[in-house]
């Protein structure tokens, strides 16, 4: 490959002569650098370059001139470089297929895995990428990443333009989107669910955190905004295509969601459309799911798919694993939710609550060597809305659990029940013994996953499975 053809040429900004230059291979990781290799430096690291040479790459793209002996070619951006190097490379695969990309703190899972619904149901091959796994049509591949690394990503997305997709829906990541991980790529649709706090321990503040998301707009040509999120108007400031809200309050919105019916295994609603109104019936549970269909609609409506098709799909969702998924019986229920952010806990709670239900038991911890300044918050929540919390173990990574638990704890009001058990199988049995007929337990922060990591590694553990025991 001539360099020419992976690096835009007005992205560079000295060494053009070198564009002519072969590359058999690019990496921006100097460990899998060797000969004829081109290494996009995106730390700007010496160490990482003289690596990467010391393996035989034989021209380094960067943000700043390097005297090291070898071509060197300067750029704006090289992790932009890189991201449009990747696909390139695998020729354009994004471009083969209709993009579907969903941002936000919660939600961004489910309203992927909806959408993706939709459209296999309308007959489109679909894959996914998120959270859960990666799906090439109905065949599941497992991830690593929420959003893959620009490499990564585009090696999948030319396994699923050769395997016939027609669509692939995807979660955009804070982190993937402020390391330009999808700058390769236009979306037909962007999506934004919500935005509250979260991963304070990568960005620098709430706005640097905002401003990681709206990015996804800048590079789609229809953007979904949900209007009801404080967030809404700066995505919307830097959407370069049409912009569609998704409102329950604001009667201006494109998608207008009203005449809300909740139930514990049952989402009713009516759905004013740009094309219409659509009568919404679902097995799903949530106030929270009202947002997370709406805009799953909208991209369908935007892709082309008839109002009577999306309707039928929403209908025939059996829900997304992990995410307010009910596993209890006719006498407790028991609702597994991903939720591992206070306003996450907070959007469930409010939901559960607002249900006939009797006592509600609430397992929760919050995870190690991660942001601090929620766990006080967390415990806050619960603690309004629950009888009895258990606050536990939820991958502890480096820290002691005791420890995490004492944080989240400091949260709690006096008077409050609470019960302090580090073993998670242990607090979920003593949440279930707790229970009678009619009581609702929550166990949250966990959802799909299915494993623990603590200072010893990671160890398979299900909440599921507890439960079942």
């Amino acid at each position: 490959m001539k360099l020419y053809e992976l690096i835009s040429k007005n992205s560079v900004l000295s060494g053009a002569e070198y564009l002519s230059l072969d590359a058999e291979s690019i990496t921006d990781d100097s460990r899998k650098s060797k000969p004829l290799c081109a290494f996009f430096a995106a730390t700007k690291s010496a160490d990482h370059i003289s690596d990467a040479l010391r393996r035989g790459a034989c021209v380094i793209v960067s943000e700043s001139a390097v005297d090291v002996g070898a071509p060197c070619i300067t750029v704006k951006n090289t992790r932009h470089a890189y991201a449009v190097a990747c696909e390139r490379a695998r020729g354009c695969p994004g471009d083969k297929m209709k993009l579907v990309a969903v941002t936000g703190t919660n939600g961004k899972t489910s309203v992927s895995l909806i959408t993706a619904h939709i459209l296999n149901y309308a007959g489109k091959k679909t894959g996914v990428i998120g959270t859960t796994g990666n799906y090439i049509g109905d065949k599941f591949v497992p991830a690593s990443y929420t959003t893959p690394p620009p490499d990564a990503l585009a090696e999948l997305l030319m396994k699923m333009a050769d395997e016939g997709c027609e669509y692939v829906v995807m979660e955009a990541s804070s982190h993937a989107l402020s390391q330009r991980r999808t700058d390769g790529l236009t979306f037909d649709v962007g999506i934004f669910t919500n935005l509250t706090r979260d991963h304070m321990d990568y960005h620098k503040s709430e706005n640097d955190y905002a401003n990681a998301k709206a990015r996804l707009f800048e590079s789609s040509k229809n953007s979904v905004i949900n209007l009801d999120d404080a967030r809404a108007e700066q995505m919307a400031w830097h959407a370069a295509g049409d912009v569609y809200y998704v409102s329950k309050f604001d009667r201006r919105a494109e998608f207008f969601a009203h005449d809300i019916t909740l139930g514990l295994s049952k989402l009713d609603f009516t759905l004013q459309t740009p094309r219409g109104s659509s009568a919404i019936k679902t097995s799903l549970t949530g106030d929270f799911n009202v947002y997370n269909i709406s805009e799953a609609f909208a991209a369908a409506e935007l892709l082309g798919i008839d109002d009577t098709t999306i309707c039928a799909a929403l209908g025939n969702f059996g829900g997304v694993n992990g995410r307010a998924e009910n596993v209890g019986n006719d006498e407790i229920s028991v609702i597994i939710d991903y939720a591992h952010t206070p306003d996450a806990l907070l959007r469930v709670l409010e939901s559960l609550t607002a249900l006939p239900h009797g006592k509600m038991i609430t397992v929760f911890g919050c995870g190690g060597d991660r942001d601090r300044g929620k766990r006080a918050m967390m415990g806050e929540i619960a603690a309004e809305y629950s009888d009895i919390i258990i606050i536990t173990s939820d991958n502890p990574r480096s820290e002691e659990p005791s420890a995490i638990i004492s944080d989240v704890a400091a949260g709690v009001p006096k008077g409050a029940k609470m019960i302090k058990e580090p073993d998670r199988a242990t607090a979920i049995k003593l949440a279930l013994e707790s229970a009678r007929r009619g009581d609702t337990v929550l166990i949250a922060g966990k959802g799909h996953e299915d494993y623990i990591v603590d200072k010893n590694g990671k160890r398979y553990f299900s909440d599921k499975d507890e439960v079942r025991k």
